[in-house]
């Protein structure tokens, strides 16, 4: 039986390091995002630096959950490519 000191253990994994400031921390090229037969994003392009404060807005079905869920690599990218720090997300 798990006990709820089990759900809330210490998993090991590796973090990012710091971002230096003014660098691209995050960036999205040409990304598209289709949900079963809806494109709900189509070729969006995001650079997000470090140090910044970013705000999406829209009206609701306009894609920004979609859109940082696939920033956050939740969602699959149907095209394009998401990069952390340079990187592929």
């Amino acid at each position: 039986m798990r006990t709820l000191r089990d759900l809330f253990a210490v998993r090991t994994r590796e973090l990012p390091s710091p971002v230096a400031p003014g660098s691209s921390a995050v960036e999205a090229i040409g990304l598209s995002v289709r949900l079963g037969q809806r494109q709900v994003l189509d070729s969006v392009g995001l650079t997000a630096h470090a140090g910044e404060v970013v705000a999406l807005v829209g009206p609701n079905g306009a894609g920004k959950s979609t859109l940082l869920a696939a920033l956050a690599a939740d969602l699959p990218a149907g095209s394009g490519e998401v990069r952390i720090d340079g990187r592929p997300a």
